[in-house]
């Protein structure tokens, strides 16, 4: 894969700090403007194996219109139902060039798409997105981040991610 990828977003938070519904109002806004979105969901494999009533967030991402769905763990990638197994860094490795350890046919689909949304993970370069839940911020907040503190101001963080004019994101 090259250099050239698209926009990137990073969604981070602790457990319960609303990641995955603001992944799918995202998802909402930029698939209603026609933009192709893939989102890597970073986690543990078989974390919600025990709780048939959850449906995983690869899953729900899917639903919510995201063109690729990757679900990233210590114990490979899943994309829809295709499991590509290790070698894969920790889920804690997103650095410059995470990309790189992605098998090509999945690359392929990432760089195909019009934005990248990474779920837990803060990528270099992406636009990063604190969610603040009752255990405050995950992460350090720097200058050009945007802070999401309540429901209410979700919808200002998604129009300044997904413009109305285009697929521009940052």
């Amino acid at each position: 894969m090259t250099d050239s990828l698209p926009p990137l977003v990073s969604v981070v938070g602790y457990a319960k700090s609303g990641k995955t519904t603001f992944i799918c109002s995202l998802l909402g806004a930029a698939v209603t403007l026609g933009m192709r979105v893939a989102v890597i969901k970073t986690g543990r494999a078989g974390a919600h194996s025990h709780r048939p009533d959850i449906t995983p967030d690869s899953v729900r991402f899917s639903q919510a219109g995201a063109a690729v769905s990757v679900f990233w763990s210590e114990q490979g990638v899943l994309v829809g139902t295709e499991q590509y197994p290790p070698p894969l860094p920790g889920r804690n490795v997103f650095h410059d060039r995470w990309y790189d350890f992605l098998p090509p046919t999945v690359a392929q689909e990432l760089q195909a798409c019009d934005l990248i949304i990474i779920e837990g993970r803060l990528a270099r370069g992406a636009q990063a997105v604190h969610l603040v839940g009752r255990d405050g911020r995950k992460y350090p907040v720097q200058t050009d981040d945007l802070v999401v503190e309540s429901p209410k101001d979700t919808a200002a963080a998604i129009t300044r991610l997904v413009p109305q004019g285009g697929n521009d994101v940052g």
